[in-house]
């Protein structure tokens, strides 16, 4: 299991640090990891921020985890460095490419305040042809493109073997064109919309360096089948005897012989079971593709042949009695019942929580509680700096007095 990025994002804050991708921008020098959040900095953070959002930084607690998470993610921005991770070719080229596309995004806003559109809509088709027509920028722009497509690639986005189309590469190629044409546009940015436009580069690219670290410490915050098997067994409250026992008897009244769907109706506790007329189905799934069900089910229930009942099959699920119906030639389909005796647990300190599978609430458990240690080392070993927010002093509410008016009396 990866580390959960989630633990380490800036909330709802990220929402304003998002640009619309990466492109190849200027070389430069790797600058230090970005380790300070100040009051200018929480400026630039909350200036897109929407009113309904920001009304929720008025919360002293939700106010205190936001600066946590970001010092979070500063801490495993400057952890990729130490490791290196910034100057792995891709990586560096990717950095890059935030960089320049960062530096446009900004100018590009600039332009849209005067007049609204797409992005970019006001680079010309004829401002892109001339782009092209130097070699260097078509050769920039495939250096580009190969990178996006390998990061896709890795993050599982697009599969190995999948090809861009014709019609992805011409936008991409459109859009490269433009974002260049406007990051050297850029040079009409007052000093301090620079200013700010190169805090969203620092923040963007600590956003991305956060991933790589995160998908570094994969094995570091993951726990085998064995290592939860040993939890649940020194656990009793994970205890499945009674669970197994049920499901035993249920197996052996199938195979003498009682029905199979009447047993299904009154026993299995899978909510599968329940139609959407309201009524039971006796543990049917009919048409069942072959990788639909999880694979001990699945295996167990191919394996018999039409009318058998298998032994006692156990999943995360629970256990399970199944009998297969029927099976198409080439096993591609299948009809089967089955009786499931669940062994969900539910975390009696989160009232409104689910009830899972042990063996998932164990391996979440115990990976949590991984990646609780491993962020805390890297805060720890990375220090950083973010201050609280200074947020503006909310008007007063406004007291309004009701003046009840009364009809002046009438002397007789």
């Amino acid at each position: 299991m990866i580390l959960n990025y989630r633990a380490i994002q800036i909330g709802v804050l990220t929402t304003i640090l998002v640009a619309a991708g990466s492109t190849l921008g200027q070389k430069a020098a790797p600058a230090p990891c970005l380790n300070r959040i100040g009051q200018k900095e929480w400026a630039v953070l909350l200036k897109d921020l929407d009113p309904g959002k920001k009304k929720l930084l008025q919360d002293d607690d939700f106010r205190k985890s936001q600066v946590e998470n970001l010092e979070q993610l500063l801490a495993f921005g400057c952890e990729a460095k130490k490791r290196g991770l910034d100057s792995e070719e891709l990586n560096a080229a990717e950095l890059q490419f935030i960089r320049s596309e960062t530096i446009a995004g900004s100018y590009d806003e600039k332009r849209l305040k005067l007049k609204p559109g797409p992005p970019f809509h006001w680079v010309t088709t004829a401002q892109v042809d001339a782009f092209y027509k130097i070699k260097a920028n078509l050769t920039a722009f495939v250096r580009f493109f190969e990178t996006k497509t390998e990061l896709l690639r890795r993050s599982g986005t697009v599969r190995a073997d999948q090809d861009p189309s014709a019609a992805d590469v011409n936008a991409a190629k459109e859009f490269y064109a433009k974002m260049k044409v406007a990051e050297r546009s850029a040079s009409l940015m007052t000093p301090a919309e620079r200013s700010t436009a190169e805090f969203r580069v620092r923040v963007q690219q600590t956003q991305f360096l956060a991933r790589l670290v995160s998908e570094d410490l994969a094995d570091e915050v993951s726990v085998s089948d064995a290592e939860i098997a040993e939890y649940i067994a020194r656990h009793p409250e994970f205890d499945d005897k009674d669970a197994k026992a049920r499901a035993t008897q249920l197996r052996d009244r199938a195979k003498a012989g009682e029905d199979f769907a009447a047993l299904a109706n009154e026993f299995s506790n899978d909510p599968g079971n329940d139609g959407a007329n309201g009524k039971k189905n006796g543990g049917l799934y009919a048409d069942v593709p072959k990788g639909m069900m999880v694979p001990p089910f699945e295996k167990a229930a191919l394996a018999l042949q039409p009318g058998q009942i298998s032994d006692l099959v156990q999943s995360d699920f629970g256990f399970h009695v199944i009998k297969l119906e029927r099976k198409s030639a080439d096993g591609s389909k299948y009809d089967v019942r089955h009786i499931l005796i669940a062994t969900g647990y539910k975390d009696p300190a989160d009232p409104n929580g689910q009830t899972v599978p042990a063996t998932i609430y164990v391996r979440t458990k115990l990976e949590g509680e991984l990646e609780t240690k491993v962020i805390d080392r890297i805060v720890a070993e990375n220090p950083v700096t973010v201050e609280d927010i200074k947020l503006a002093a909310a008007p007063p509410a406004t007291t309004r007095t009701r003046v009840t008016t009364r009809p002046a009396s009438r002397k007789r």
